[in-house]
């Protein structure tokens, strides 16, 4: 695939918060058309940063980090930055207000009866769906999900996954790259090579990462 493919690039990307302790160690990452990249690892090992850098949010103190195209950005426990009165209005400010495209957001999502509910009113797995819907509605080139199966039921994180890999394999804009990862304790504290997963036409890769010495 040519440059034009690739929606987040990073190469030798180092970061740290304020005067802290270095978080990344250079890491590396790149996202292209149709992939799913699925970042893993201990706790501290960077995972939150990483994707924040490949999202735009984090500049790396050095290193290069490239983002080409619009990204959207599903934050741990988005259920701290609810601000509308209604699951739909919540939906719609992501896109410029538009609530039909929001219905049919929160419909693909399982959430069409809360569309008048205040989004507080759901449990924690309802407004994890619906900071899902929310980020996605605007079509991103590049979403990134921090932690998105945190509080849902092994069905909806099922229907979650095969949604990601439609989008994936159809590989079309708006929707063309999805950074999707989640945070595992027990991961093997070592590093590994990206391992590719066959899905369709495309291949979707998982980074373990470990915490930088």
């Amino acid at each position: 695939s040519g440059k034009r493919h690739v929606y987040a690039d990073g190469h030798e990307v180092h970061f740290s918060y304020g005067s802290g302790p270095e978080v990344l160690g250079g890491r590396a990452l790149s996202v292209h058309r149709g992939e799913i990249v699925a970042l893993e690892g201990p706790n501290g090992c960077g995972k939150t940063t990483l994707a924040k850098v490949a999202a735009g949010l984090l500049k790396p103190s050095s290193g290069t980090a490239t983002l080409n195209g619009r990204a959207t950005y599903l934050s741990q426990d988005p259920g701290r930055y609810l601000v509308r009165e209604t699951a739909i209005e919540e939906v719609a400010l992501g896109d410029g207000g538009d609530e039909v495209r929001a219905a049919a957001a929160l419909e693909r999502f399982g959430l069409a009866f809360a569309t008048c509910r205040h989004p507080r009113d759901l449990s924690s797995g309802e407004r994890e769906r619906l900071g899902i819907a929310a980020v996605s509605v605007p079509e991103p080139d590049l979403l990134v999900l921090d932690e998105p199966t945190r509080g849902i039921d092994p069905d909806r994180k099922a229907a979650l996954a095969e949604w990601l890999v439609e989008q994936a394999v159809a590989g079309v804009p708006p929707h063309i790259s999805l950074a999707w990862y989640r945070g595992h304790d027990d991961t093997d504290d070592e590093a590994s090579p990206a391992i590719p997963v066959r899905a369709g036409e495309r291949w979707h890769f998982t980074v373990r990462l470990k915490r930088p010495h």
